[in-house]
């Protein structure tokens, strides 16, 4: 695994972890994890470039880009 992937992993095996401190409202926080970062996209880079984003994003879920669970996860980094 090269140097991007292993930090991107990191920062989603951390972000999982923050998402699980609060299970009992899972959808919830996750719901409010997402207009956070929307809202950061749009300070960011602007309204225009977030639909860019979003769409972009809409064509990744429907060609399957997201539905894979992390089978190259390196085992040191489950707890």
């Amino acid at each position: 695994m090269d140097e991007d992937k292993i930090i991107m992993t990191e920062v989603q095996t951390d972000m999982m972890d923050l998402l699980l401190k609060y299970e009992g409202s899972f959808e919830q926080t996750i719901a409010m994890c997402f207009k956070m970062v929307v809202d950061c996209y749009v300070m960011q880079m602007g309204e225009e470039e977030t639909q860019k984003f979003l769409k972009h994003a809409v064509e990744s879920v429907k060609s399957g880009n997201h539905s894979q669970l992390y089978e190259n996860l390196p085992k040191n980094l489950i707890n």
